[in-house]
């Protein structure tokens, strides 16, 4: 099974001093990310979309807009 990074990354962190970078990481996700389609393997059929380099198979991207963020 092929990983998107925020995955990848989210099972790698294991040890107890990591809960805490965990439950940011997961608070950014929830909050800032917005999952799409990958618009590059959308309409390619399964067996060529699993060499997709855009979402590494997962025909998933994430849009992240933390940086349009304005503090208050």
């Amino acid at each position: 099974m092929k990983l998107n990074p925020l995955e990848r990354l989210v099972r790698e962190i294991d040890n107890r001093e990591s809960d805490e970078i965990k439950e940011e990481l997961y608070t950014h996700i929830i909050e800032w990310l917005d999952e799409k389609t990958c618009p590059v393997c959308a309409d390619w059929p399964d067996e060529h979309a699993k060499h997709c380099t855009i979402c590494d198979g997962t025909r998933k991207i994430y849009i992240d807009y933390s940086h349009l963020y304005i503090p208050e």
